[in-house]
């Protein structure tokens, strides 16, 4: 889960990332006396809105608290699901490849790349570490590079 203003292009950029084949984003906005909120479904392939949704809830106290303590939570970024920590100084490839996602999460391709590329490093035979890049360098349109990483993912994947 991603907080803050993400525009279709970004949408698309991390459905890509993710190998998802559409994006769901959603906001949720004062509108008088009720919250309005409005879903979109965003098709990763083409960046066009597919769907679009909206619900007006009525502003009660009982809303108003759930909003106020989302206000005072902290927001985290999905990557960190995996348990990556934004100052902790990974030491494995799995603590690599863990940075590399928080990044990628966030668009920020270059850093996540990098991270990546560390996680290979350490583990030449990394398989998602592989997939990853490669698809990071395919989001980033570095095609040719992405065509080198993506066989290698393939050739170090486990048997299924």
């Amino acid at each position: 889960m991603l907080s803050g203003d993400v525009d279709d292009k970004s949408a698309q950029a991390i459905g890509k990332f993710v190998g998802a084949q559409a994006v769901i984003t959603g906001q949720f906005i004062a509108a008088g006396d009720a919250y309005r909120f409005r879903a979109q479904s965003v098709h990763v392939e083409s960046a066009v809105r597919k769907t679009s949704t909206r619900l007006d809830v009525q502003n009660t106290a009982k809303l108003r608290r759930l909003l106020a303590a989302l206000r005072n939570s902290k927001t985290v970024s999905r990557a960190a699901d995996y348990g990556a920590a934004e100052n902790a100084a990974p030491t494995t490839a799995g603590a690599f490849l863990d940075k590399g996602l928080l990044f990628a999460g966030r668009g920020e391709f270059d850093t996540a790349i990098a991270f990546f590329t560390d996680a290979i490093k350490l583990d030449p035979n990394y398989a998602s570490a592989y997939n990853n890049r490669g698809t990071a360098y395919d989001v980033k349109g570095a095609y040719d590079r992405a065509r080198a990483d993506l066989p290698q993912a393939i050739k170090h994947a486990p048997a299924l």
